[in-house]
């Protein structure tokens, strides 16, 4: 039995890691305490958080973070099919024959490859990417 927690070695660049983190300094001026639902509260949340989505200086690395995370978020999706099988009701064409199915985890290897990172993005919509 899996716990559904993964963690995906490398998954970004040391090269992009490095950007992230030399523009994180040089930006430092725009950070903020990092706040929870209730607020700034450094007791549950110590950190110095800066939102990168949105900001047109920082368009590039987002793009690479997001397509990173959508790549990580479909592999993973792949491997716990019920989060895409069972979670939404999702009707498919089976790329061989054209016949409409609804997907479910007995039959999530009918999907080609393509398919599945259009799926994800159809049903999960990624938030803001918040640097700490």
């Amino acid at each position: 039995m899996t716990d559904f927690i993964a963690v995906y070695d490398n998954a970004i660049t040391l090269d992009l890691c490095g950007e992230i983190l030399s523009r994180f300094n040089k930006y430092a001026e725009k950070s903020q305490p990092g706040v929870t639902g209730q607020g700034v509260n450094r007791a549950k949340k110590d950190s110095t958080d800066l939102t990168i989505s949105g900001r047109p200086e920082w368009k590039d690395l987002h793009d690479q973070v997001m397509q990173a995370t959508i790549a990580h978020v479909t592999r993973y999706m792949t491997e716990h099919s019920a989060m895409l099988a069972g979670a939404v009701a999702a009707t498919m064409r089976d790329p061989a024959n054209g016949e409409a199915y609804e997907l479910s985890v007995e039959n999530f290897d009918r999907l080609a490859n393509n398919q599945i990172p259009a799926l994800v993005t159809h049903f999960y919509r990624p938030g803001s990417i918040i640097l700490q």
